[in-house]
């Protein structure tokens, strides 16, 4: 078999088709450049496009929290609103109610005063004093003579009394003038007697009463005619201890002759216990 041989020519030939051109060398350069580019520019992108989706959920979750913060924002003005409203009805529903309590109470303690003050006036009645003469006897009329009688004074009440003062007289009235002097027969006592005298409850006390003037011989004639009427008059002063207040006994006794026997009598016609 003959052995090839390879010319010299023929093989640099060859080997200089293997390299490329300035242009294709070129172009080739700037392939590989472009490529290289191209996958910077895809990781740059890649990069800026997790950083933006990173930035797009933050963005997200700040809009969320933005959301979730005025949410919550609004559902406390709205409890805020309702227990405010709560508590203004509950306070006024408790001012109501206490109002009603101290109307009550008010009405109950008014009540309770007012029986307090009824039991006290009821105790004040029952237990104060109360004065009456009676028991009239030797009654003394003569020509001449000064006017006496003997009496006994009764303190009919629950409490003892303290005896101030003592006006008492007989009075000689014409029978035409008997209805004025009745109007008003007290206005003829002026002349009180201070005395110190204390009577206890239930308790009676014996006077003996004797005129200062003598009756004369006219005004006995003129009383055994009838055409002159004698009355006794008096007052007693007396301390009420109950209220420390003093309280007035006036009596009116008029004097009257038995024509059957001739006997002189004292009946009553007035009898008062009041306040002074």
């Amino acid at each position: 078999m003959a052995k090839r041989t390879v010319k010299p020519k023929t093989f640099f030939q060859r080997i200089k088709t293997w390299f490329p051109t300035t242009a294709n060398t070129i172009s080739i350069f700037a392939l590989i450049v472009s490529a290289i580019l191209a996958i910077y520019t895809y990781k740059v992108f890649k990069i800026a496009d997790a950083q933006s989706n990173s930035v797009i959920r933050s963005a997200n979750a700040a809009i969320d929290a933005a959301t979730t913060a005025k949410n919550t924002l609004d559902e406390t003005k709205r409890y805020n609103k309702e227990y405010m409203e709560l508590q203004r009805r509950e306070y006024t529903s408790g001012n109501a109610d206490a109002a009603k309590r101290n109307l009550r109470d008010s009405l109950g303690l008014d009540a309770q005063i007012r029986s307090l003050k009824q039991a006290h006036e009821i105790f004040v009645k029952e237990n104060q004093p109360y004065l009456q003469i009676d028991n009239f006897e030797n009654l003394g009329l003569g020509d001449n003579m000064p006017m006496s009688f003997i009496y006994s004074i009764y303190n009919l009440g629950n409490q003892p009394i303290k005896i101030l003062t003592i006006d008492q007289k007989f009075v000689f009235i014409e029978k035409k003038d008997s209805i004025s002097f009745l109007r008003n027969p007290f206005q003829s006592l002026n002349n009180p007697k201070d005395v110190v005298d204390y009577l206890p409850r239930e308790r009676s006390g014996e006077r003996t009463y004797v005129s200062e003037d003598k009756m004369t011989v006219a005004h006995f004639h003129a009383f055994l005619r009838h055409s002159l009427t004698i009355y006794f008059v008096g007052r007693y002063t007396y301390l009420n201890y109950i209220t420390n207040q003093k309280r007035n006994y006036t009596f009116l006794l008029k004097a009257w002759l038995d024509p059957a026997n001739r006997d002189e009598k004292l009946i009553f016609l007035i009898s008062n216990n009041q306040d002074k």
